[in-house]
């Protein structure tokens, strides 16, 4: 949202497009994709209350292992996540552009 820090948008984004409310830990990363202008913040957060559901942006929303991220997970994502529940520390990472087109389920 224009005007909104990340983190904030973050919380109201993960309710709005899966049920589910969250509080931010901590910032997890930093994403740019080369070749592309995109930056991307990744947060690690825990969940405060609600259960996955659809909505308008998501046709299926559920809880998986993070070592068994479902099909259809981007490369840049996997290493997203694996960065958020492995490093300690803030990630700096220029990942690979290209195009992608979006995962299944997603509007």
């Amino acid at each position: 949202m224009p005007g909104e820090p990340p983190w904030e948008t973050v919380v109201g984004e993960t309710r709005e497009e899966t049920g589910v409310g969250v509080a931010v830990e901590r910032l997890a990363g930093v994403y740019v994709t080369r070749g592309e202008n995109d930056l991307v913040f990744a947060f690690r957060c825990r969940r405060e209350d609600g259960s996955p559901s659809e909505s308008e942006e998501r046709d299926e929303v559920s809880w998986c292992d993070p070592s068994l991220l479902p099909d259809g997970f981007s490369e840049r994502d996997r290493q997203r996540v694996t960065d958020a529940l492995e490093q300690d520390r803030l990630c700096l990472r220029a990942q690979p552009g290209g195009e992608e087109p979006p995962p299944p389920g997603v509007r």
